[in-house]
């Protein structure tokens, strides 16, 4: 991959996001919209930004700002942040939705909504005590799965997203003084556009219905305190690409 491409997916996701958990390590209620709006640097990189959006992904910039928010209102109240980041989720499962939606309904694209829906409604509040773990995983599973799909563009988003937390993963297995932590409220928040790109990568680039329930499963130990429950999404991404990497084996032949 040229360096074109792991500048703003891989490199640079990776430096901001290190900068930023030493700057919020005394600040930590800045640290998730740090980390967002450091993602849409990136977003802004590769996607560019489209104003009123052409397309489904151009809705993307605002929804994360709108998460921004959610997370700052959850700082001041637990219970209204717990409200505005589910409202977010709906909004923006919609509006990723609406281009499909509106010229017509099926169960199965429905159906798939509302199991993702509810899905990042049950991860709130977030109890996994390694959380950047679960979702530098994940969202390294969706880059890949979706490069194998013929998706370079969200390849790359996904990428940025799971580059933002690996400072944070290798500190939750190897203790660094110098981050803050990644608790609760930047998880919730990277994990709300990483449910989006999931959804997103479902609807327009036909990823297939079983790995994304897979890579939906990864996110599960988020919900779970137990730090073992971890462990679940190493598994869980690498059934889901194994699935692709056979499906397109068989297409191939």
């Amino acid at each position: 991959m040229s360096t074109e491409l792991l500048l703003p997916s891989l490199i640079l996701p990776v430096l901001l996001g290190l900068l930023a958990g030493i700057l919020c390590r005394k600040h930590s209620l800045w640290l998730g919209p740090s980390l967002l709006i450091t993602w849409l640097v990136s977003f802004s990189w590769l996607r560019g930004l489209h104003w009123p959006p052409t397309e489904a992904l151009d809705g993307l910039p605002a929804i994360a700002l709108a998460a921004v928010l959610a997370g700052l209102a959850g700082k001041q109240h637990t219970r209204l942040g717990t409200l505005a980041h589910v409202a977010v989720l709906v909004f923006g499962l919609l509006s990723l939705a609406w281009p499909v939606l509106r010229h017509g309904t099926d169960v199965f694209t429905l159906g798939g909504l509302l199991v993702a829906a509810i899905a990042g409604i049950a991860s709130v509040p977030v109890k996994q005590r390694r959380p950047a773990s679960v979702l530098s995983l994940t969202a390294g599973g969706l880059a890949l799965a979706t490069a194998l799909d013929g998706s370079l563009l969200l390849g790359q988003l996904a990428a940025a997203l799971a580059s933002l937390g690996i400072p944070f993963a290798i500190a939750e297995w190897r203790p660094r003084p110098f981050l803050a932590r990644f608790g609760p409220a930047p998880a919730g928040l990277l994990g709300l556009i990483l449910l989006i790109l999931l959804v997103h990568a479902w609807l327009y680039a036909e990823l297939p219905a079983g790995p994304s329930l897979l890579l939906l499963l990864a996110l599960l130990p988020l919900r779970l305190a137990a730090p073992r429950a971890a462990l679940i999404t190493p598994p869980a991404v690498a059934v889901a690409l194994t699935w692709l990497l056979l499906n397109a084996d068989e297409s191939g032949y």
